[in-house]
């Protein structure tokens, strides 16, 4: 073949070569395989992206979401503790050493009641840290609502010695030893507190409760200004219990207006204080004044579920509110735990008398109440005549019928009554005044009580007020530390102590409401506050917790007054 044929035929192989490249036949190379399907295939804090794993979540920002979610449950009227602890261990998952962890789910475990899981965790960050004070007084506070006083007292004395600066540790002795009405012990720890710090605020809360104890009122009532003013001297946080025990002196000066406007003021300053919401629910209840009665007891059981006096005091509240259900099993959670609690073994009598119309139970509790033979006369016959003569059915009440109307005619003027002298000429006669309106905000004391129909209760009709006399001697409630708020120090509220209860002055209404008692400020007793956990990261960075209150039930002979009130409500 000559060289031309041969150059043809290589030419055309080329061109024959370069088509079979253009339709595919050659193979192209292969990229590299998915990183992913699913968002399974990328492990935690991953998800899957165009076949690409890609960080959407760090374990900070977990851990984070569920502080947050613990923090707005803790804010709620009706706290869910067991979800709070779940929210805290799944943070735990994500980073497992989250900053003061431990400390808040110990608080979680005094507000449920469970000190002998709380006391674990306490000693444990003792061992750790064996001179912060917010733990001391958080493992005496655990040891006063266990009811161990001496164990309290003991365990305070030696932290005294081993941290001398510690004047909070010195208060809560002053405060143990003023519920003993051991006065001089007391003083003394005072006096030692005004040595080093001559505005401390829960000294001057001991020293004019004592004096209020004393029935030195005058004294008492000067004292708590001096110390309201050395606040403000010092350029110092107001202090809400300073202001709820001058509302208590008030109440004992028999100036009212001038105690509610106190109460107020503390509430205002500390809206989670269990004395001040007390005070203002049982002064509610008085004037019937349901819902404000019922935001007060929320907020206290907010911080205090297990609060006996704030149980019974939401119970009247609902019966108020038509909540009949929900106000008996109040009644029955107060009874579970005081089975002999006078006020409401008579309340919950009333109730089922005259609300449910169960005589069978009504006579039941009845006779519970006449069984623990209190020396009150008045109360033991009212609880025989519902007994013996109250049928507790309901009383339908016939309306009359409203006369009718006259036919439309030409408009006429009625001549006057007599003695009454018609209009002038020209003038016009005097329209009938509608009843003035209570303004919200009005003191509910002053608000008349609403009377029964007479078809539907007799004379004798018993209020549901338990015996005065049956009250052994209260003492305060004591306000433990601020430490709600961290940054702050606790603050040390004292409460008036052991007063004997006065007879008050008004009568309740029919519908058995308990006799209640305002609540007193407390010092600053061994309370653990909620810090916040703090996560290592920005991201976690943890919620904060109000602190909590002393419970009601740690001293069973505490119940709620008649407004006026003249002694301070026991807390602990």
């Amino acid at each position: 073949m000559s060289i031309k044929a041969r150059i043809i035929t290589l030419l055309l192989l080329a061109v024959i070569v370069t088509a079979l490249g253009a339709c595919g036949g050659e193979d192209k190379p292969q990229g590299p395989p998915p990183e992913c399907m699913t968002d399974s295939d990328c492990g935690p804090y991953k998800a899957c992206r165009a076949a690409k794993c890609i960080v959407v979540q760090t374990p900070e920002n977990m851990a984070g979401n569920a502080l947050k979610l613990a923090k707005e449950e803790l804010e709620k009227s009706d706290v869910n503790y067991e979800r709070v602890l779940e929210l805290y261990d799944e943070a735990r998952k994500h980073v497992p050493n989250i900053d003061d962890m431990d400390f808040n789910i110990a608080v979680i475990y005094v507000k449920m009641r469970r000190f002998d899981q709380a006391m674990p965790k306490i000693d444990m960050l003792l061992e750790k840290d064996p001179t912060n004070e917010e733990l001391i007084l958080a493992k005496g506070k655990v040891y006063m609502m266990m009811g161990e006083q001496d164990k309290a007292l003991e365990f305070f004395q030696k932290q005294a010695e081993a941290n001398p600066d510690s004047l909070n540790v010195r208060n809560n002795i002053a405060t143990i030893y003023r519920q003993r009405k051991d006065w001089d012990n007391a003083l003394k720890y005072i006096r030692q507190i005004f040595m080093l710090d001559p505005a401390h605020a829960g000294a001057f809360n001991n020293l004019g409760l004592i004096y209020l104890a004393q029935d030195k009122v005058l004294l008492s009532r000067m004292v708590t200004a001096n110390g309201i003013q050395a606040q403000k001297n010092t350029n110092r946080p107001e202090d809400a219990g300073l202001y709820n025990n001058l509302g208590l002196i008030y109440l004992k000066m028999g100036e009212k207006n001038r105690a509610v406007s106190n109460f107020r003021k503390a509430f205002k300053i500390d809206k989670t204080l269990t004395a001040a919401n007390l005070n203002l629910g049982h002064i509610c209840v008085a004037g019937r004044d349901w819902k404000h009665a019922r935001e007060h007891y929320q907020r206290v059981l907010a911080e205090d579920p297990e609060n006996l006096e704030a149980t019974l005091g939401l119970a009247q509240a609902l019966r108020g509110y038509g909540e009949l259900k929900m106000s008996e099993k109040l009644y029955l959670k107060v009874l579970k735990a005081q089975p002999e609690n006078p006020y409401a073994l008579f309340s919950l009598g009333a109730l089922y008398c005259d609300h449910l119309y169960d005589k069978k139970n009504a006579d039941a509790q009845f006779k519970k109440f006449l069984s623990l033979n209190l020396e009150d006369e008045k109360r033991n016959t009212q609880a025989k005549n519902f007994i013996e003569f109250f049928e507790c059915k309901k009383v339908e009440v016939i309306e009359e019928k409203k006369p009718t109307p006259p036919p439309v005619g030409p408009k006429t003027e009625a001549p006057p009554e007599e003695g009454q002298q018609p209009p002038a000429e020209g003038e016009e006669a005097p329209a009938d005044q509608p009843p003035a309106e209570v303004q919200e905000g009005e003191q509910p004391a002053e608000q008349p009580a609403e009377q029964p129909p007479a078809e539907a209760k007799p004379e004798e009709k018993p209020a549901e007020q338990p015996p005065a006399e049956a009250k052994p001697e209260e003492k305060p409630a004591e306000q433990p530390p601020a430490e709600a708020k961290p940054e702050e120090k606790p603050a040390e509220q004292p409460p008036a102590e052991a007063k004997p209860e006065e007879k008050p002055a008004e009568q309740p209404p029919a519908e058995a409401k308990p006799e209640e008692k305002p609540a007193e400020q407390p010092p600053a007793e061994a309370k653990p506050e909620e810090k916040p956990a703090e996560q290592p990261p920005a991201e976690a960075k943890p919620e904060e917790k109000p602190a909590e209150q002393p419970p009601a039930e740690a001293k069973p002979e505490e119940k709620p007054a008649e407004v006026p009130p003249a002694e301070a409500t026991p807390a602990q």
